[in-house]
C-alpha cells in the first residue's frame, strides 16, 4: 500500500467515525457488525473483596477476529484499538488522536494508528 495511492477506508467500530483530512472533515459509517475478539474461559477463580467474594475468570484469546474481511488491495479496516493491537495485519487501523466536545464525547479523530512496524 502506497502513501500516495487513494485507500479505501472500511468501518468496522459500531459507531460513525469523523477524521479531520487535508480537506474536509470525512464521516465513515460503520459497515455491518463490529470486529470483535473471541475468547474462552480457561480456568476461574474467587477473591475475596470487601463486601464478599467475586469469581476472576481468565480467559485465552484467539489471534483471529470475528467479522474481519480478508485483505482486500488499497483497503484498510478501522477497528477498535483492542482489536487492532492484537491482530497482525498491517491494513487493520484504530482511530486515534481523539477530539472532545465540553461534555467529554468524542466528536472525531485526528487520524488512525497502526501497531508495530507493519504499515
Amino acid at each position: 500500500m502506497s502513501d500516495e495511492a487513494p485507500v479505501r477506508l472500511r468501518n468496522f467500530t459500531p459507531h460513525p467515525i469523523t477524521v479531520d483530512t487535508s480537506g474536509r472533515p470525512l464521516v465513515l459509517e460503520p459497515e455491518g457488525e463490529p470486529v470483535r475478539l473471541p475468547d474462552e474461559p480457561v480456568t476461574e477463580a474467587t477473591i475475596h473483596i470487601e463486601g464478599g467474594v467475586v469469581r476472576v475468570v481468565t480467559l485465552e484469546r484467539r489471534q483471529s477476529a470475528d467479522g474481519l474481511p480478508p485483505p482486500e488491495t488499497d483497503v484498510c479496516y478501522i477497528v477498535s484499538r483492542v482489536a487492532a493491537a492484537a491482530l497482525d495485519r498491517p491494513d487493520v487501523l484504530f482511530p486515534l488522536g481523539e477530539r472532545r466536545d465540553a461534555g467529554g464525547r468524542i466528536v472525531g479523530v485526528r487520524g488512525f494508528g497502526v501497531f508495530g512496524t507493519r504499515r
